[in-house]
């Protein structure tokens, strides 16, 4: 079975990730609130039992100090003062002696006299400690107690008991929860109408670049992404909008290497077949098809490059070309291309001349690929200048650099070519035309593969030309005095 390749992923429901956005944002909210408002009931709860609780201590402490004044043999004095302490503060009032019993109430005293209070709370009390309880089963109704210590010196008298009936606080609770209530509904409605325009906002532009997205994964590189929100939104928008022109860019690259190799191959191999075929048919002397052998071998030798040329360009390209760079002398390297294209330049008419100053630097340089850019650069320079006329290759220290120019005397470059003849399969075979002669247009790859190799080494390249006056190719390449102390390579 054959396996095909799998194609873009499919279009989730319209709002997916609107609707997960809004629940997220929604019960988290919520969690939130449910949170914060059942710690702030226990908190407010827990202060008004606090608050009552130090109302009434503070209270008691009072009214011991009244008891005590009025001394208790005068019942009549203190039961008047303890009915109206209880219209105050709507809590009844024990008096509690030092055995424990109680022996006055602000009201229904017959039915409260001689009650004994816990022998814990008395012990309590009698360290001076104020005790805090419920009473609850005395009165019927939840009551909250507190039991003030009635000391004369350091001699315990007994204690002031004050029960507070707690329908009051929990009113005040049950209305605080029903505030909090009403306002946890109201800030949920907020909460959701404001998570459906975070939900949108967020969403909707994420939606948008992902149906553009999938219409890139389906070779439609013409997307727009009208996305105009701030942050990383915003960000990764341009960032889509930056890969869709690359990946357009890419396949127009793609689309002109097939469309150059194709028509590479294709002149070279018509004729390698025609020459062939030629030989085969026995057309010709023995001169004539010893001019056809050579015709062969040079077409050859052309695919033989153009093949060479592309696997260089895609180590380039991918990042697998690796140089051994090392101290080197140009002069010798500058000398071998001289005179492996002198036999070239001779037959086609042309004046190739090397000018090299007395003394020339060690420069850091992978040799072979050196003499791959001085290939290339010879080889453009000697397709388009005519015959009769001049290519100079030329080297000089400067700083710390050295400077290589191959220079021809051809048509020159018109100005708005300039910026694109180091781009890849870029001709600029309308202005500047090639010699007549067996040398014909390139690939389009070798000033390419020369920017590329150049900037490997750390150096520049560039080209000065005007039309009419022929052109200048020049690079640098970093000295051997860029060497630091461990013998490493430093490019500032």
């Amino acid at each position: 079975m054959k396996a095909g390749r799998s194609g873009p992923p499919r279009r989730t429901a319209r709002g997916g990730l609107f609707w997960q956005m809004l629940a997220a944002y929604f019960f988290i909210t919520l969690a939130v609130l449910l949170a914060v408002g059942a710690g702030t009931s226990a908190l407010f709860g827990r202060y008004i039992k606090d608050s009552r609780a130090a109302e009434l201590a503070g209270v008691g402490r009072e009214i011991a100090g009244l008891v005590q004044e009025a001394g208790r043999s005068d019942p009549i004095r203190v039961t008047r003062m303890l009915e109206t302490a209880e219209g105050l503060l709507q809590a009844r009032v024990w008096i509690v002696d030092a055995q424990g019993r109680v022996i006055g109430a602000s009201s229904d005293y017959a039915h409260w006299q001689d009650l004994r209070v816990p022998a814990e709370d008395l012990r309590r009390l009698q360290r001076g400690e104020v005790v805090r309880g419920r009473w609850s089963r005395y009165f019927g109704v939840p009551t909250f107690s507190i039991a003030v210590p009635e000391f004369y010196g350091d001699r315990f008298f007994g204690a002031v008991y004050l029960h507070s009936p707690l329908g009051p606080v929990e009113a005040l609770g049950h209305n605080l929860r029903l505030f909090f209530l009403y306002s946890s509904l109201a800030a949920v409605l907020l909460s959701a109408l404001l998570s459906y325009v975070l939900s949108r906002r967020v969403a909707e532009p994420l939606r948008r670049m992902s149906l553009a997205a999938q219409e890139l994964a389906r070779g439609r590189y013409r997307q727009s992404f009208p996305v105009q929100s701030p942050g990383e939104i915003g960000e990764l928008a341009a960032s889509l909008a930056f890969l869709a022109g690359e990946l357009g860019r890419l396949e127009r690259v793609r689309r002109e290497l097939v469309d150059n190799v194709s028509h590479e191959l294709r002149g070279p191999l018509a004729r390698v077949q025609g020459y062939i075929a030629a030989i085969e048919d026995g057309v010709g002397g023995s001169e004539e098809r010893g001019r056809h052998w050579e015709i062969i071998k040079e077409e050859t030798q052309r695919l033989s490059q153009l093949v060479s040329s592309l696997l260089d360009f895609s180590q380039l390209e991918t990042g697998r070309l690796h140089l051994n760079l090392e101290p080197a002398q140009l002069r010798h390297v500058l000398e071998r291309v001289t005179d492996k294209f002198g036999p070239q330049a001779q037959r086609q008419g042309i004046h190739l001349e090397l000018q090299l100053p007395a003394l020339l630097p060690l420069a850091l340089a992978d040799l072979e690929r050196i003499e791959q850019v001085l290939h290339n650069l010879c080889d453009n320079a000697l397709r388009f200048t005519p015959p009769g006329g001049t290519v100079r290759i030329s080297a000089e220290a400067r700083r710390e650099q050295v400077r290589v120019e191959v220079r021809d005397s051809g048509p020159g470059i018109p100005p708005e070519d300039l910026p694109g003849i180091w781009e890849r399969f870029y001709k600029a075979d309308k202005a500047r035309t090639p010699a007549e002669g067996p040398v014909r247009s390139g690939t389009g790859l070798g000033l390419a593969i020369v920017r590329q190799l150049v900037e490997l080494h750390g150096g520049r390249v560039g080209v000065e030309s005007r039309p009419g006056e022929g052109a200048a190719f020049w690079f640098t390449i970093p000295t051997a005095e860029l060497l630091d102390s461990e013998g490493e390579f430093r490019i500032s």
